[in-house]
Order: structure tokens, then C-alpha cells, then sequence
């Protein structure tokens, strides 16, 4: 009786688990993360390259440019940037009285 149940509990429960794995991956091959521009951008391309185009664009004269201005003799000299912090006033310092009657006992108690 004992084994009876044991296989009454394990049997649904194994089923339970392989249609619970089948249903997942199902699932996870329906619904796709990427977008479709991105597919569209993954897509591989042909392999096959029309070499006429490609004999034409070797064929382009070369232009190499040119890194210099016109009016590079002239200097330039950088514009000053105003100092935007403000320049700090010293402010006075208190001043404590020049003599104190009362002072302080050992046990925190005021003595006159």
C-alpha cells in the first residue's frame, strides 16, 4: 500500500515537471527578445560582390586632403576666461572676554 502511493505522488509529479520543460522551451522559442530593425541588421549579407562596381570604385582618382588653413601664418592667441570664483573675504574672529570670573571645579561644579 505503501508503494502505491509513493507512485501515486511521483508519476503526476514527473509528468508535471517533463510538460512543465516542454511548455518553457516552447515558450522561449515562440517569443523573441530581438526587435526587427535588429534582425533586419543582422542579417547576413551575400557573398557574391558585383566586381565591376568594385573595379570601378579602384579605378576613382585619390584625393588626399589638405590639413592646413589658408591664413595659417596668423597666430591665434586664446580669449582670457574671466575668473568666475569669488575671492574670499577673511571674516573677524570672535574674541573672548579677556578674564573670566568663574571656573571649573575636577567635578564639573563652578567655582566663584
Amino acid at each position: 500500500m505503501k508503494r502505491k502511493d509513493i507512485l501515486m505522488i511521483l508519476v503526476p509529479s514527473v509528468i508535471f515537471v517533463i510538460l512543465w520543460i516542454i511548455f518553457g522551451v516552447f515558450h522561449n522559442l515562440r517569443t523573441s527578445t530581438v526587435s526587427q530593425t535588429l534582425d533586419s541588421q543582422i542579417s547576413p549579407i551575400s557573398p557574391i560582390f558585383d566586381m565591376a562596381t568594385l573595379d570601378k570604385l579602384k579605378a576613382r582618382t585619390q584625393i588626399n586632403p589638405v590639413f592646413e588653413n589658408a591664413s595659417a601664418s596668423a597666430v591665434i592667441t586664446p580669449t582670457p576666461v574671466p575668473q568666475l570664483t569669488p575671492t574670499p573675504i577673511a571674516s573677524p574672529t570672535p574674541s573672548l572676554p579677556a578674564s573670566s570670573s568663574a571656573q571649573a571645579s575636577p567635578g564639573g561644579n563652578l567655582l566663584p
